[in-house]
């Protein structure tokens, strides 16, 4: 039962709908903060998920049954909006110091309704390390963990959980739940989408055995690999019709379930949600053969910058002849890959529908950087093209 007086109704009840609100009617991640003269209705599309959940910000290192990244939240989007807006919460950083929570005997806040969803359906702060927030801390500062300066800032950073947990495991259990508190707040999470290189994992499959995962070894099979080099190649041949029907089978095998990315060698071992991702090693060391020498572009004034698209029409077509592979049998799958480095210009053809692409913004923490104006250019090139039925992923 509704308790008498002005209430703060968060998610779905019996309460909520009888002012009208059907969150099964809201769109992905969508939420609602509206006012009523004797309410405040904070609701979102959310997953279906009623496990326990430990949350005890006196006790961080016990919480548990926390929403994941990749969770449907959109209550929790509502609140956070609310907190916000209406009532000056701010969250700064990751650390014990970074949290700004006014406080006052009364809440008054200025009832302005909003009803949303998210700008990008995609919000990734820990990038392709998967959903450990254990490694963000060494991720975004100056010092790596080995370094003494690391240890002066977590201790700096964290004190009332060091004096709390004088144990190692228990302080980087909280310190850690830390982070994903902060990370939920800012928003990270939505629809999985990551990409990274995923083909290294062709030399343990068909290059050779690799003796710590002799199990993904199939057979050796020189024909998919770049030509030209001695020893291992650094690439791919990306015009051998071999490699773009293995590269198809492996997205259907893993849209079928019948294989995960670290099942296929993928580094950072990717899984459903998660879009098929292909994308070549990271360097520009590409197959010198005939057929793949005869799409790389001649970019002149493009030598002296990093993002450049040397060889964007080349691997594009590539991407986009995968793409015909697997349509012809998953017609509703689709492949994610990068516009990075070399192929980082858009192509000089429209791509697939059925792919989408990240923007590797290789300057976007350094703008006194040389780079940075012309990466700013060729993302809003990538971002102009996107068109009905298409999606830019940044």
């Amino acid at each position: 039962q509704r308790p008498p007086g002005t209430c703060v109704l968060v998610g779905d009840s019996p309460a909520v709908r009888a002012l009208g609100i059907k969150p099964e009617q809201l769109a992905f991640e969508q939420y609602v903060v509206r006012f009523y003269p004797d309410a405040v209705a904070l609701v979102g599309h959310d997953s279906p998920d009623t496990g326990e959940i430990v949350y005890d910000m006196g006790n961080l290192a016990t919480g548990k049954g926390w929403p994941g990244f990749w969770d449907e939240r959109g209550t929790l989007h509502a609140v956070y909006d609310f907190l916000e807006r209406c009532c000056g919460v701010r969250w700064f950083n990751q650390t014990e110091l970074g949290t700004v929570c006014p406080k006052t005997e009364t809440l008054t806040v200025k009832a302005t309704e909003v009803k949303r969803a998210p700008a990008f359906r995609f919000r990734d702060a820990l990038g392709a390390m998967g959903d450990n927030p254990a490694l963000y801390n060494r991720s975004v500062l100056l010092w790596t963990p080995d370094a003494p300066q690391f240890k002066e800032w977590t201790e700096a950073a964290y004190p009332h959980l060091r004096q709390q947990y004088p144990n190692d495991g228990q302080f980087n259990a909280a310190q850690s739940n830390s982070v994903r508190l902060f990370a939920l707040r800012r928003r990270n999470g939505g629809e999985v989408c990551r990409c990274n290189h995923s083909l290294y994992g062709y030399y343990d499959r068909f290059w050779e055995r690799n003796p710590s995962r002799p199990e993904l070894f199939v057979e050796k099979r020189p024909e998919l690999f770049a030509k030209g080099y001695e020893g291992q190649p650094p690439q791919m041949c990306y015009t051998s019709p071999e490699l773009i029907r293995q590269l198809a089978q492996d997205a259907r095998d893993y849209y079928d379930g019948k294989s995960t990315g670290r099942d296929q060698g993928i580094f950072w071992q990717p899984a459903l949600p998660n879009l098929f991702p292909v994308e070549p090693m990271d360097n520009s060391s590409f197959c010198k053969c005939e057929r793949c020498q005869a799409f790389f572009e001649e970019t002149k004034g493009e030598e002296d910058v990093y993002s450049r698209g040397t060889h964007s029409d080349y691997f594009f077509r590539f991407i986009n002849e995968v793409c015909k592979e697997l349509n012809r049998t998953h017609p509703d799958k689709r492949i994610v890959t990068l516009a990075y480095m070399t192929h980082a210009r858009m192509p000089s053809f429209k791509l697939s529908p059925n792919v989408a692409v990240q923007f590797c913004f290789t300057a976007n923490r350094s703008p006194y950087s040389s780079n940075y104006n012309h990466e700013v250019k060729l993302l809003k090139q990538w971002a102009d093209s996107v068109r009905p039925g298409g999606r830019l992923v940044d």
